[in-house]
């Protein structure tokens, strides 16, 4: 715990230079300085009409001055100037009825949430975002209240798709439009886009549609336009007539071609364009960013990681800063560039970038573990020096390759080196493989590719600090598993009889691997006790899964009478295998809701799996509780909240690393950092359904979370 506590207080201090003040504006949530995502139609800073994201809401942004935010349950309210409290955002959703009384029957229905129709005319014209996840009937005239100059409507999730091939049909006075899909969107016809005669700012980028007609753009007064990815596009010479344009995103769009036409948005401030990259064999022509010297607006420019031919070789004063990493403009036009803009802050190299940052740093510690800790790791530093001398000759061969683009592996990183100025960290670069590095919060596009002499000098370094390298724990960690694997089909062979064939279980047709068991165990009474026994014998985290693992999870404990298996179930000895895999079954598998009928034994269950020495079956076992919808989980929530749990102790082989098995997905998993008190995920949990009783301590815990655990606890309740 001490080792997660110190590197909380790492990321706090890298967190230091987050700031309330963004240009003329200042922001706070709950009381506390709050630095939200903005979308800025016009550079850095935001301006009358930019879009913010506060706790899960989008609004617009009046004037600048102080937003004074406020979260509640049914909205976001702002503190105005004059003491009036209005609330300024909401959704209108369906969402899970309250729990209250006895859910002994079929699932509870769902209700519709919509604060539009509750409000007066003049709370209407204080809103300033409204977002639809669903398109209730009659809406219309809600929607026809509002004071769409200063709204910013986000359509997302069944609002978008329940209307089919249809758009859905967005009020004509609509000026600030969001569109996520939240899956595949199969409209067919866009031109109602056409009717948007008065749209200013519209974002695609999250609206997944097969097909998109670009020409459904074209004249329309838009200042803003983030792009779609379809895979279908027609007409993209269309954006040449969008000339209010200030800021265009087209990131990953391979669809704009060699975009000559850049040149007649003469407003433009900001463009995007990074990221396209080839596909099923398919080609794109490089941009032709030659365009662009035309622009006398343009004052930011993004193209890393992208096919570019050329770049100006003219001055262009109103240029500010210009992203070129990894891109494939010929380096003679990359030098053109920078020659006749020496007032721009060009990112060009991946190396210089970090060079930069690492000026003047004069403490390094090596530690183990990723960039970012959400796993049950344990943090060891490997090496610290104040050495100037070293700290810059390992700097020197933080060295990567400034062509190939490694995109970004899935890990979080063997190891993470720490830079400080002082006591001031500046730089978390994390090792991965023995052969990349991650620079947390760089420029860079990508991980970076070591060059050979860097990743040589780098696990040598290590090795001499008695570090072993990748290869050689991938070794050891291999060894580790197969002892594992020997210990599991041991207890396998203590449960099933020498005469099954066991390669059956695991090669063989799904239907041959039951015809074994029901040969050797005709009875399904003896199948069910047995399946348990070999579901729980791993003792190990739920989401590691052997293939026999995997088995019994599809198809053997599915296939069994329900009556059955919710006896063995029942009578399963609590600690025994049978019991382990009760657990694993009802919580692990997520079959918590076929127990609505026998609440005393759910939550006897329940509280079995909270003593699970595991913190991710703990977790998993909250989160479906939550899912339940039954006052006695809500019971066990808020007991957990109160008093926390007492977990078992580990054994040496239950340790995370010993498992070698696929890892699965698990729906209702809580990615947390390692550590997080049971309290604070049942807060989690409490929070998300919205319990009123919890509220103020649940309020209270969130209040005292640290940066990182704040940030993971906003990020799945998509308060970002």
């Amino acid at each position: 715990m001490k080792c997660v506590c110190t590197f909380l207080v790492l990321l706090l201090a890298l967190a230091a230079v987050r700031a309330d003040t963004i240009g003329d504006y200042t922001f706070e949530l709950d009381g506390a300085p709050l630095e939200p995502g903005l979308i800025t139609t016009e550079g850095e800073n935001p301006v009358p009409g930019d879009v913010a994201f506060v706790a899960g809401f989008k609004l617009c942004l009046d004037g600048p001055g102080t937003y004074a935010f406020i979260r509640k349950y049914d909205g976001l309210y702002r503190k105005l100037d004059d003491g009036r409290v209005v609330m300024v955002a909401c959704e209108v959703e369906e969402r899970k009825a309250e729990l209250e009384g006895s859910l002994h029957g079929p699932p509870s229905p769902r209700t519709m949430i919509n604060p539009l129709t509750d409000m007066d005319a003049t709370a209407l014209k204080n809103l300033r975002g409204v977002t639809l996840t669903t398109w209730p009937e009659a809406i219309e005239k809600h929607l026809a209240k509002l004071d769409w100059e200063h709204v910013c409507l986000s359509v997302e999730g069944k609002a978008v798709w329940q209307f089919g091939e249809k758009m859905p049909p967005i009020p004509t006075e609509v000026r600030t439009l969001m569109v996520e899909s939240g899956g595949s969107w199969h409209c067919t016809d866009m031109s109602p886009f056409l009717r948007l005669q008065k749209l200013r700012f519209l974002d695609l980028r999250q609206a997944s549609t097969r097909h998109f007609d670009l020409s459904v753009l074209r004249g329309l007064p838009l200042e803003y336009l983030g792009l779609p990815w379809p895979l279908e596009k027609s007409d993209p010479e269309a954006l040449g007539s969008l000339t209010a344009l200030k800021t265009l995103v087209a990131d990953y769009c391979d669809y704009i071609g060699e975009a000559r036409w850049l040149a007649k948005l003469q407003n433009l401030r900001v463009l995007h364009a990074s990221h396209a990259f080839e596909r099923d064999g398919t080609s794109f022509p490089p941009l032709d960013l030659a365009a662009i010297k035309h622009l006398p607006k343009l004052t930011e420019l993004h193209v890393q990681d992208r096919k570019v031919a050329n770049l100006p070789d003219v001055s262009m004063p109103s240029l500010k800063s210009a992203f070129l990493l990894q891109c494939s403009a010929p380096p003679k036009a990359i030098e053109a560039f920078v020659k006749a803009n020496p007032q721009a802050r060009i990112h060009k190299s991946m190396n210089e970038e970090l060079a930069k940052e690492l000026q003047g740093v004069d403490k390094l510690r090596a530690r183990s573990g990723g960039v970012r800790l959400r796993g049950a790791e344990e943090v060891k530093t490997i090496h610290e020096t104040r050495d100037v001398l070293e700290i810059q000759e390992l700097a020197k061969n933080f060295a990567v390759s400034e062509v190939i683009n490694y995109g970004h592996c899935n890990c979080l990183g063997d190891l993470t080196f720490e830079c400080y100025k002082g006591e001031e960290l500046v730089a978390v670069i994390g090792f991965h493989h023995g052969r990349s590095i991650r620079w947390l919060g760089g420029t860079w596009p990508s991980d970076g590719i070591l060059t050979g002499s860097s990743a040589h000098h780098l696990t040598g370094w290590l090795a001499k600090h008695g570090y072993k390298d990748p290869h050689q724990l991938a070794e050891e960690r291999s060894l580790r598993r197969a002892a594992a694997l020997r210990r599991q089909q041991e207890i396998y062979a203590t449960l099933l009889p020498p005469a099954l064939d066991r390669s059956k279980l695991t090669t063989s047709t799904e239907d041959d691997a039951l015809a074994e068991f029901e040969k050797h165990f005709p009875t399904v009474q003896a199948r069910a006790a047995l399946y348990l026994k070999l579901f729980g014998c791993g003792q190990g985290p739920w989401e590691m899964a052997s293939p026999l693992d995997q088995l019994l999870a599809r198809v053997l404990l599915p296939y069994l009478p329900k009556e059955v298996l919710h006896e063995a179930i029942k009578s399963a000895k609590p600690g025994s295998m049978e019991s382990l895999g009760a657990l694993r079954w009802v919580f692990g598998e997520e079959h918590a809701k076929e127990w609505r009928h026998d609440q005393v034994t759910l939550e006897r269950l329940a509280r079995q799996a909270l003593s699970d020495p595991h913190s991710g079956n703990r977790w998993l076992t909250l989160a479906v509780l939550r899912d339940v919808e039954s006052p006695e989980a809500l019971q066990v929530l808020r007991s957990v909240l109160k008093d926390g749990t007492k977990p078992s102790p580990k054994s040496k082989e239950a340790e995370y690393e010993e498992y070698a098995y696929e890892r699965i997905y698990q729906p209702s998993a809580l990615k947390l950092p390692a550590g997080t008190p049971d309290q604070t995920v049942a807060a989690l949990c409490l929070r998300m359904l919205r319990d009123k009783e919890s509220a103020a301590e649940v309020e209270k815990i969130y209040q005292q979370l640290g940066a990182e655990t704040k940030q993971a606890w906003d990020e799945i309740l998509g308060e970002k």
